[in-house]
C-alpha cells in the first residue's frame, strides 16, 4: 500500500476496523462466565436509563460528544460520530459509534476469561458489543477497536457512567456493565464476563 495516498489507506483501515465480523460471525454466548466530553451530576431519585446502568449516588455521567473528538478523527474520519473510554486501570477499553443506530464495543487487554466458544470465528481479539437495539454478543475481530490505538483514551472513573448512542455503561471496580434501553447488555471484568 506504499504507493497509495494516506487518505485511501486510512479509509480502508477504518472500514476494516469498524466492520470487524460482528454481524457475520455469530458466537455462542448463552453461558454466564466466571475531549469534547460533557459531564453532569446524576440527580437523586433515578432516571430513565437502562436498569443495569442505574447511577449510584454522587456519580457523574459522561455524555458522548456531538462530534468526534480530535484524537479519534483519523480513525473515524467524517463518518458517524464516535467516542471511546477506558477503565482507570486501562485494562478495559470501549469504543462507541453512532453507526447502525449506535453501539458500544469493549475489549479487555487481559482477554475474555474464560475464552468464548469460537463458533465460526477464529480471530484473536474478542470483546463484547451491544447496540442501541438488540441483544449483546461477543464481537469477533482480528484487530483491536480504535480505542486500542487511542493513546489519549480518557478514563471513566469507577462509579461513573458513560452515555451515548443508545447505550449506557457503568464503570465499577468490579468491571464495566453496558446496557441498552431494552435491558440487553454485558458485564466485563478481568475475572469473568456475561451477556444478558
Amino acid at each position: 500500500m506504499s504507493g497509495l495516498p494516506v487518505g485511501v489507506v486510512c479509509a480502508v483501515v477504518m472500514a476494516v476496523v469498524l466492520a470487524g465480523c460482528n454481524d457475520n460471525q455469530p458466537m455462542d454466548v448463552s453461558e454466564v462466565h466466571s475531549s469534547s466530553r460533557q459531564t453532569t451530576a446524576t440527580p437523586p431519585g433515578g432516571t430513565t436509563q437502562p436498569p443495569a446502568s442505574q447511577p449510584s449516588a454522587g456519580s457523574t455521567t459522561v455524555t458522548a460528544p456531538d462530534t468526534t473528538p480530535d484524537r479519534l478523527r483519523q480513525a473515524c474520519g467524517n463518518g458517524p460520530v464516535c467516542d471511546d473510554f477506558a477503565t482507570p486501570s486501562g485494562n478495559i477499553r470501549c469504543f462507541a459509534a453512532d453507526q447502525n443506530g449506535g453501539f458500544v464495543e469493549c475489549d479487555i487487554q487481559s482477554g475474555l476469561n474464560p475464552a468464548p466458544k469460537h463458533g465460526n470465528c477464529d480471530l484473536d481479539q474478542p470483546g463484547l458489543s451491544v447496540g442501541a437495539n438488540g441483544a449483546a454478543s461477543v464481537s469477533c475481530r482480528s484487530d483491536p477497536t480504535p480505542a486500542g490505538f487511542d493513546h489519549a483514551i480518557p478514563p471513566l472513573a469507577y462509579g461513573d457512567r458513560w452515555s451515548g448512542f443508545g447505550v449506557v455503561c457503568a464503570s465499577r471496580v468490579t468491571g464495566i456493565t453496558c446496557t441498552n434501553a431494552a435491558g440487553h447488555g454485558f458485564f466485563l471484568s478481568r475475572e469473568s464476563w456475561r451477556t444478558f
